[in-house]
């Protein structure tokens, strides 16, 4: 005869149906939490904006909020001044490029579908919004080397020990990838000297010259606006 077969205790499903939905339940939380951080970044954001607004030149722009603008008095150069704004007033770039998104994004969620409306003329690639958060960046970066300072919330800069110690751990890693992150770290460290000013380094060409061995690439250098061959030789050591 067969045997009996078990009966599950209520109980045990529950807990079962309570440990199963768990991940739903998570997930749920997770996307709960980041709405409400999310509105609260544009309700911030919009205050930010306000202000802008308050002091335009315009009268019937002082008068007018972040919410009752309309689609014709918002374009490319309102934002810019709203960027300008952020960069005088945050010290930290990560805050003023998220209320920077979180505006634009916010005008143009609002009026997508409204005919003869456009941010800028190149609208549809967004490259003039990519090149205004780039410029951003610049001139953080470049207040911070002016000032001395690292970026706020950012790393500091890597120190000497440091470095050896990463160096060291690549090259007894021995593998393709690891040659080519230290030859990154050395070259960054010693053609750049400081951590902040990688911000704006821009490495175009890069070559082992067969005749010197020593590496090459081409530098953009922001004071020129230009190239500049640089020849890097790396310590024995890394």
């Amino acid at each position: 005869m067969p045997g009996k077969i078990a009966r599950r205790k209520p109980a045990d499903v529950e807990t079962e149906l309570v440990i199963a939905s768990a991940p739903i339940r998570l997930q749920s939380a997770g996307v709960a939490f980041r709405g409400e951080k999310s509105d609260k970044q544009l309700v911030t954001a919009k205050n930010h904006f306000n202000k802008i607004l308050q002091t335009h030149s315009k009268s019937s722009m002082s008068v007018k909020t972040t919410d009752n603008l309309t689609h014709p008095e918002v374009a490319a150069e309102v934002l810019g001044c709203f960027a300008t704004y952020l960069f005088m007033t945050l010290k930290k770039m990560s805050g003023a490029l998220s209320y920077l998104s979180q505006v634009k994004g916010f005008f143009t969620g609002k009026w997508q579908g409204c005919t003869g409306w456009e941010l800028h003329p190149n609208n549809a690639s967004d490259q003039w919004y990519s090149d205004t958060r780039a410029g951003h960046r610049r001139m953080y970066t470049n207040r911070a080397i002016a000032e001395g300072e690292s970026l706020v919330d950012q790393a500091p800069p890597m120190n000497w020990s440091s470095l050896r110690q990463v160096a060291t751990a690549l090259f007894f890693a021995d593998t393709a990838y690891a040659m080519e992150e230290r030859d990154l770290i050395a070259t960054q460290w010693h053609c750049m000297g400081r951590a902040s000013e990688a911000g704006i380094r821009h490495s175009a060409v890069k070559y082992v010259s067969a005749p010197t061995g020593t590496l090459q690439f081409a530098v953009g250098r922001s004071k020129t606006d230009s190239l500049q061959l640089v020849h890097a030789f790396c310590d024995v050591d890394y």
